[in-house]
């Protein structure tokens, strides 16, 4: 090699002598020196390496007159790093491009050096590859303590115009700036533009950074040796780009500054991902934030429509005091009320749960025969009041899903085509087999009204009914948000045919399963339901601050005179109750005025003494997060309010069972 940058440092020139390609050499040489820069150069031809003084230093060897053997270099790098050395220099000889390796360099005290080096191929008159030329920064401290900022600073730490690192000088007694011609480059400039860099400084900068960058200059220059800070510059074409500076001040021996020599280098891209990394942040902040409301008005709307539609049906279904046909009638209509509200509340949540990722999927291989039976056994009365005759075809096969979203878009489907069907039409249930042997497919047909091209167009749009809402016709405008929503996340698709005055045509597409679906135990005979005499009676002791709900559990309880009901308004007196009674179940509400209901549940399963305790969580927070959380910390079961009465009441029963 020849004398220059890989011999040393050359002593600092004067600022008059500054000019032409001499003194670039000599300014590029003297910036390696300031930042510590190890350079080096492979030849093919002879397979060894040439490396200035820092490179010798920092791989840990002695410097050699003729140049390093390339096999002894590879034996000092840590074996996982050599492909990563062999794909960089792949890349700069392939494709032009100056490429990074990050290494591990064995040093003769047995530990490893962390080297970030850089190459560049250099090439002869035909263009052929010769060499590699590069670079070669210590970056372990870095690694250690500074790993977010290496990829966008310490990198561009590489002293060397071929990789793409911008050089510029400031004589601070003269004024005269000296730029090279990647300044001009990181600039979108020509390194031909006819301006100098004296009218060029701050014509680039960003107008709104112009402030900072002079008054971040005159804080260096004032007081600092190295420096670092981040600036925009604008473009020709208007297009926005970040860089960072980074260099060192040179002073007399009073401490007067002379010099600045420094760096700039392109960080846009770093700074985009910073912005995104925000970006994602925030929206992960606002989608939990969301959950969080949703979760809290899911609770307080459904707690009073607990005993709005609890009483409604206990004075609709009380033998005891029957109500007079008006009477009735008025509360069957609050009922319904409330029977939609609820609807309503439990598919906005289901919406907004598939929304933001939080609905919990379970896919299994499932059956449609007994799913499409089951469907079609609870459509039944619909269908009869409606008018509508409903059939299936061949039902076979099996697809890969949630079985119970998988019952929730058949449910959809269904109850639409016979709501917005004709007295005399007909509903038609099929399973679709054309062969594909992924897809498999389930088609509800119907003979309603049908849409119009406009209508279809807006088909998906939640809370948009068509217009059906001016027809007294009952439904909340999600179902088919939520059907497309829910098969899109099973990773199915959704398609349908429709003409006005014939009908529509609704096909889920999903995943064939490959493997036999298990056994169909749908037809199965329930238990026989028990009977009162002769059942021991249990305890159940409920956990609830909340009045009404209490009555409401009271009333239901008196239905069932085998069960015992105890009441706790808190946490800590239904623990102390607990251990009193040793019940055979704790209804336990989730939300109670001084300790939670996990905590409560944490304090009952640490007694051995209730060990035979059920716990089962009596809550209004439905979210499906929610009802995962329940089921994870340890509830025996979760029922949800507003209360279901058929399961509570078959709850109680299987609790006197047991208690028999």
């Amino acid at each position: 090699m020849s004398s220059g940058i890989f011999d040393g440092p050359p002593a600092v020139p004067r600022s008059s002598d500054a000019a032409g390609p001499e003194a670039s050499s000599t300014q590029l040489a003297l910036a390696v020196g300031l930042v510590g820069i190890g350079l080096w150069r492979r030849d093919f031809a002879s397979r060894r390496l040439q490396l200035n003084a820092r490179a010798c230093e920092l791989m840990g060897r002695a410097p050699e007159p003729d140049g390093l053997p390339e096999q002894a270099l590879r034996a000092l790098l840590h074996p996982d790093d050599h492909g990563a050395v062999d794909e960089a220099d792949r890349q700069a000889v392939a494709l032009g491009v100056a490429a990074d390796a990050e290494v591990r360099c064995l040093q003769p005290d047995g530990r490893y050096r962390t080297l970030l080096t850089r190459r560049v191929a250099e090439r002869d008159a035909q263009g052929r590859a010769v060499a590699l030329v590069g670079v070669v920064l210590d970056i372990t401290e870095q690694r250690a303590t500074q790993l977010r900022l290496h990829r966008a600073e310490q990198r561009t730490l590489l002293a060397a115009k071929a990789v793409g690192l911008a050089l510029w000088e400031s004589d601070l007694v003269t004024g005269e700036w000296w730029w090279d011609a990647q300044m001009y480059r990181l600039r979108g400039l020509s390194p031909d533009d006819a301006r100098t860099p004296n009218e060029l400084r701050h014509t680039c900068i960003h107008p709104d950074d112009v402030a900072f960058v002079e008054r971040r200059t005159a804080q260096i220059i004032e007081h600092e040796s190295d420096y670092s800070f981040d600036f925009r510059v604008v473009w020709p074409d208007g297009s926005l780009r970040w860089l960072a500076a980074r260099g060192s001040v040179t002073r007399d021996e009073s401490g007067r500054a002379l010099a600045i020599l420094g760096f700039n280098w392109d960080i846009t891209e770093h700074k985009r991902g910073e912005d995104m990394r925000r970006e994602k942040k925030a929206a992960e902040q606002a989608s939990r934030a969301k959950s969080e409301f949703l979760s809290r008005m899911s609770h307080e709307l459904r707690t009073p429509l607990n005993a709005v539609l609890g009483f409604a049906q206990l004075m609709i279904e009380d033998p005891s005091d029957a109500l007079a046909g008006k009477q009735r009638e008025r509360v069957q209509h609050i009922h319904n009320a409330g029977r939609h509200l609820l609807a309503l509340i439990d598919d906005v949540l289901d919406l907004t749960s598939v929304d933001v990722g939080t609905l919990p999927l379970a896919p299994d291989c499932v059956a449609l025969a007994p799913l499409v039976r089951e469907m079609m056994q609870w459509l039944a009365p619909a269908a009869q009041q409606a008018g509508v005759t409903l059939s299936a075809g061949a039902i076979e096969g099996a697809v890969m899903a949630d079985a119970r979203r998988l019952r929730q878009v058949l449910a959809n489907l269904l109850t639409n085509a016979v709501k917005y069907n004709r007295p005399g039409g007909r509903v038609e249930v099929r399973v679709i087999d054309d062969g594909d042997v992924r897809w498999l497919g389930i088609g509800v047909r119907d003979t309603g009204r049908g849409l119009t091209d406009s209508q279809r167009a807006h088909l998906f749009e939640p809370f948009n009914r068509l217009g059906a809402e001016r027809e007294g016709i009952e439904g909340t405008g999600i179902g088919l948000t939520i059907v497309r929503a829910l098969v899109e996340r099973m990773r199915g698709r959704v398609e349908v045919d429709t003409t006005v005055g014939r009908g529509s045509d609704f096909r889920v597409w999903l995943e064939r399963a490959q493997r036999p679906p298990p056994s169909d135990e749908a037809g199965a005979a329930p238990p026989p339901a028990l009977a009162a005499a002769g059942r021991a009676t249990v305890d159940v002791l409920y956990i609830e601050d909340n009045e009404l709900n209490v009555l409401l559990v009271r009333e239901l309880v008196a239905l069932r005179p085998q069960v015992r009901l105890h009441v706790a308004v808190d946490g800590r007196s239904g623990i102390a109750r607990s251990r009193e009674l040793r019940p055979r179940a704790v209804l336990i509400d989730l939300e109670l005025p001084d300790i939670d209901g996990w905590a409560v549940l944490r304090a009952l399963r640490a007694d051995p003494a209730l060990s035979g305790t059920r716990c089962i969580a009596l809550s209004a927070n439905a979210m499906p997060e929610d009802v995962a959380r329940v089921r994870r910390s340890g509830f025996d079961d979760y029922w949800t309010k507003p209360i279901d009465f058929t399961q509570f009441l078959g709850g109680l029963d299987g609790l006197a069972e047991e208690g028999r």
